[in-house]
């Protein structure tokens, strides 16, 4: 059996001896005190032989892993993990029908169950991780595993019932999950998350204590004032959130992270001269630090300063070529300039940038509308219905499939998508120039339809 597996998601074998051997190769939360194990030669030789589309050699290598240190996964899951660790669509396809074989092979082996709640949770199918990780639970509670094997599988099991809990807004049952993880393994991610469940369940005190504590055990984290503003913000409750945010900034005044916290809240808000002061403000503090960067970039960029705004992405991306958001924002900046050389460079970033995050709908938007601005519109309405296929679009993803439909003389469509898009709350970058195709939208209409439209 041999074929060709594109590079690892997370590129180093290093990375695939975690994801193989004690099933991190999922998308779900994962502590961030969990140590790491050692290096296996075996597994770090499997996933090199993997790499080169060596299957059988990597199957072999697996299995003189787990007859060596039986406390490993059976080789053919272990496999199933690599697979479905890769971005190519052919060897996650493979890495199911592998996972299959090991559930026909290993039925009562609660890691196999805990990688299939995995791969659903990726699919977005939460109910299918919810059964397959209380089967785990369930078949982890065996006399033949052992401790560690047990609290690997709950630990992981735990999770994925937490975060499917979480992804439904059924925060009374993530907390019971939360709860128990924190038995396990005390700390303020963890401590966080349940915090998030407790505010959703309406108690604001018990969780602004949780986060308190939850920055003792990580210093990490954002402030707890910096927490509440955000999940006040998340219940659509501006005044208390801005209450919490004005607490956060007079507790730690010379906090960059308070600032640009309150800068990034402002501009959704569309108060960009109030986070202007705040970004001013962390850069005082460190005119150096990334984030700072990025937050005058945009702010510059929605000020319509193109050529400050180009300046400091361009140095965003001098000490991190793999920014995306850097990328992202200079592909749209440069997409915006007259000069026609500008947007052909700006049209092999963004082809590059969709071409590394394929599955991307900010990178897929972002292609359509560098499309549109070098006058090719049969692919900028490609890349923009790719973008918006999930059923959901940001207000400037709208804007441009608003203006590639007004080319292709859908007026009606466009006006459609216009009036979604200028009525969505958030940061809107593009709103003053949607709101100028709307009216002229309108304009163009013939008047049987301006009748329909009032």
């Amino acid at each position: 059996m041999r074929c060709t597996v594109d590079r690892f998601l997370f590129g180093s074998a290093a990375f695939l001896l975690l994801a193989v051997a004690s099933g991190r190769a999922d998308a779900g939360p994962v502590s961030s005190t969990q140590n790491p194990q050692s290096k296996n030669p075996d597994i770090e030789k499997a996933g090199a032989f993997l790499q080169k589309g060596q299957i059988d050699d990597a199957y072999q290598s697996l299995q003189e892993a787990a007859k060596k240190d039986p406390s490993l996964p059976p080789a053919r899951l272990m496999l199933a993990r690599l697979f479905l660790n890769t971005t190519s669509k052919e060897g996650v396809q493979q890495g199911r029908v592998i996972l299959e074989q090991a559930a026909s092979e290993f039925s009562e082996d609660p890691r196999v169950y805990v990688t299939n709640a995995v791969v659903a949770m990726n699919d977005g199918r939460f109910v299918d991780a919810i059964l397959n990780s209380e089967l785990s639970l369930k078949l982890c509670a065996a006399d033949r595993w052992t401790a560690n094997q047990k609290k690997e599988v709950q630990t992981q099991s735990r999770n994925m019932l937490a975060a499917a809990y979480e992804r439904r807004s059924d925060w009374a049952s993530a907390r019971t999950h939360l709860t128990a993880l924190l038995e396990l393994d005390k700390n303020g991610q963890l401590r966080q998350r349940l915090a998030t469940a407790l505010f959703f369940l309406n108690q604001p005190d018990d969780a602004f204590m949780e986060l308190q504590q939850a920055v003792k055990d990580d210093a990490t984290l954002d402030p707890p004032t910096v927490r509440m503003a955000q999940l006040w913000a998340a219940k659509n409750d501006a005044k208390l959130s801005r209450e919490w945010f004005e607490k956060s900034v007079k507790a730690e005044p010379n906090s960059i992270r308070v600032h640009l916290s309150y800068a990034n809240w402002l501009l959704t808000q569309n108060e960009i001269p109030q986070a202007k002061i705040h970004g001013d403000t962390a850069a005082k503090i460190d005119s150096n630090s990334p984030d700072v960067l990025k937050l005058q970039g945009l702010i510059a960029r929605i000020n319509k300063d193109l050529a400050t705004a180009e300046k400091i992405f361009r140095q965003v991306l001098n000490d991190s070529p793999a920014d995306f958001f850097a990328s992202n924002q200079l592909a749209l900046i440069m997409a915006d300039q007259a000069d026609k050389n500008q947007r052909s460079r700006a049209l092999q970033l963004a082809s590059v940038n969709a071409q590394a995050n394929a599955r991307s709908a900010e990178a897929l938007a972002t292609l359509g509308y560098v499309y549109y601005r070098t006058g090719n519109i049969d692919e900028a309405l490609k890349s923009l219905q790719a973008a918006v296929s999930p059923g959901q679009m940001a207000a400037d993803t709208a804007y441009y499939l608003a203006l590639v439909l007004q080319e292709n003389k859908k007026s009606e469509d466009a006006l459609k998508v216009l009036e979604q898009a200028l009525q969505l709350k958030g940061l809107f970058i593009y709103r003053n120039e949607a709101q100028q195709l709307m009216d002229k939208v309108k304009k163009e209409l013939p008047k049987d339809d301006k009748k329909d439209k009032k």
